[in-house]
């Protein structure tokens, strides 16, 4: 079976490319960070894939960078369920 490079469909191939965020294909742990392990942080599963993280609230695709501040954002203050 040929290695995924991603796991995105083919139009969000190239976000995912670029997200920041990685996935092991054997136990699905998503993780970002350090684009250089080349391991799953939980065991040696084999290489992991690139995923794009997409935002449920307005379908944009949000890369490791820009999380924290896509989730402060107004979109998402005004659809925040109040405790």
């Amino acid at each position: 079976m040929p290695q995924l490079k991603s796991f995105a469909p083919d139009h969000l191939e190239e976000a995912a490319q670029a997200s920041g965020f990685l996935q092991c294909p054997k136990c699905g742990l998503v993780w970002f960070g350090n684009p250089d392990f080349a391991q799953c942080p939980q065991a040696p599963h084999g290489p992991p894939v690139r995923v794009v993280l997409l935002c449920r609230s307005c379908d944009a695709e949000v890369p490791a960078t820009h999380l924290a501040t896509h989730l402060a954002g107004r979109n998402h203050v005004l659809c925040a369920k109040p405790d």
